[in-house]
């Protein structure tokens, strides 16, 4: 009898264990220490602006759009090219912005904003080489925007192994 129980309490833990191993995990946001907050901001210093020329993003003094920057999360990248969550306090509350960076002190410095909008310095930016209005850089709807929807879309094989437009 007290082989079968410790067979069967050994068997319980083993149990346990594996369905503690596979059970899912909870993400933790993590904080950002203000130093490398500080780097990164002064880094976007500065005016960002849209497609249409539109300024969308003012950074400078700890400050984005004239709400104060409570914390940072999640930092990836390096210094120059990099990508993290922003807390900042609006008059409504905290609200979150997620920044993608690409600067370089060049011309072709970008934010990309919550994923979505592509932003530079400069209200126009210059780029030395486009196609019939197309750049690098322009995100999809960009694109959609200057020629129109795609005919037809799907993977582009045989020549890449990826989602196009035809």
């Amino acid at each position: 009898m007290s082989v079968y129980r410790k067979f069967f309490g050994t068997m319980l833990l083993i149990a346990v264990l594996l369905v503690g191993l596979f059970a899912p995990q909870p993400a933790h946001a993590v904080r950002m220490e203000q130093q490398y907050v500080t780097k990164a901001l002064n880094l976007m210093e500065g005016d960002w602006y849209d497609a249409d020329g539109n300024r969308v993003l003012q950074i400078g003094g700890g400050y984005i759009n004239g709400c104060r920057v409570l914390a940072a999360y999640d930092f990836a990248g390096g210094s120059s090219h990099g990508a993290g969550r922003f807390d900042i306090l609006e008059s409504t509350g905290s609200r979150g912005l997620y920044l993608t960076w690409d600067i370089r002190h060049s011309d072709t410095d970008s934010i990309k904003l919550n994923d979505h909008q592509m932003l530079h310095r400069t209200a126009k930016s210059p780029f030395n080489e486009s196609i019939a209005g197309i750049h690098l850089g322009m995100i999809s709807a960009e694109v959609t925007a200057v020629l129109g929807a795609p005919p037809q879309t799907g993977n582009l094989r045989p020549y890449v192994n990826t989602y196009g437009w035809y």
